[in-house]
């Protein structure tokens, strides 16, 4: 749900078996009225059936709420709520991967996702953020944590034997919404604890987290060898590191094949690749022929600028 005065948020989640979505939805308005103190007079949403069902429209009408529906497939007619939904889906699919977990961690994610998005300033709202708009009330940001780092919490005397690590390992899942305490997934149990004595690992995962993406930059970076295919034929071709071969050769050898171990530049191989696509005009008498003096598209580019004429006497005695 989206507050659109504050652009405030609300995320409700139940992974209950069998709990039905529209109880959700009953308990945001309650609770977006108890904040507000004040009540709720129109709403609108898209055509879902959880908001045309028979059950919320008797909700609607008997606490007074106007309903606006958008029209079929026209998402854009809500677009604020829509954007906003995006924007916070992009970044639970991002903070998830990001950090390699598992996708059960999926409401943990979102929920996140929710409480920073709340938190960040926002220009419509004069860089205030959306929390400050709907409270009046700055709020605190000091006890933000990187999702999905490592962390390490102390474990209470009740909960262990004398002969126990007064630690554990865990990842930081989230933000508790009934205490001030953090929310501490722990894989061998597969279940999230809310502790409050966390020590956070939080530069080691930023680390790891910034070489992934470096690695995946420089894979990216790195283009495959250049095919050429001309009269149904295809050949690699690489252009020679060396062009002192070319100089001593005769205008009338036929060209050979040239063997580098190394590639040249990715601009230099498009170009070479895309010279090599055009062919001369049908019905033409004039022979394809690579030019071997040079091995070089600089070398070319400056024999032609200086072989153009300069002026029109120039241009008749040629």
């Amino acid at each position: 749900m989206l507050e659109i005065f504050s652009l405030e948020a609300f995320a409700r989640f139940s992974l209950e078996a069998g709990f039905p979505r529209i109880h959700l939805m009953f308990l945001s308005i309650v609770l977006l009225e108890n904040l507000t103190v004040k009540k709720i007079k129109i709403l609108r949403s898209d055509n879902g059936g959880e908001y045309t069902s028979n059950e919320f429209k008797s909700f609607c009408k008997g606490e007074g709420i106007e309903r606006e529906l958008t029209t079929s497939y026209t998402p854009q007619k809500n677009g604020i709520a829509e954007r906003k939904n995006k924007s916070i889906v992009e970044a639970t699919k991002e903070m998830i991967h990001d950090q390699n977990l598992l996708m059960h961690l999926w409401a943990e994610a979102c929920k996140t996702a929710v409480f920073v998005h709340n938190r960040s300033p926002h220009k419509i709202l004069g860089n205030k953020t959306p929390e400050e708009a709907f409270t009046g009330k700055k709020p605190d940001i000091r006890k933000l944590k990187i999702f999905g780092c490592l962390v390490y919490f102390h474990v209470s005397h009740d909960k262990r034997s004398k002969l126990d690590t007064s630690g554990r390992k865990g990842t930081f899942v989230g933000y508790s919404e009934t205490s001030k305490g953090y929310e501490i997934y722990i894989s061998d149990q597969r279940k999230i604890e809310i502790n409050k004595d966390v020590t956070f690992e939080e530069e080691t995962t930023f680390r790891r987290s910034r070489e992934s993406h470096l690695g995946e930059d420089r894979e990216e970076s790195k283009s495959p060898p250049v095919t050429v295919t001309r009269n149904s034929t295809s050949k690699e071709y690489v252009p020679e590191e060396h062009e002192e071969s070319d100089r001593h050769e005769s205008q009338d050898d036929p060209p050979r094949e040239e063997k580098s171990s190394r590639k040249r530049s990715t601009w230099l191989r498009d170009t070479l690749q895309e010279a090599e696509g055009h062919s001369t005009p049908s019905g033409s008498s004039r022979e394809i022929k690579r030019p071997h003096k040079f091995s070089s598209y600089s070398v070319v580019m400056s024999h032609i600028i200086e072989s153009e004429p300069s002026s029109f006497d120039e241009a008749d005695k040629l």
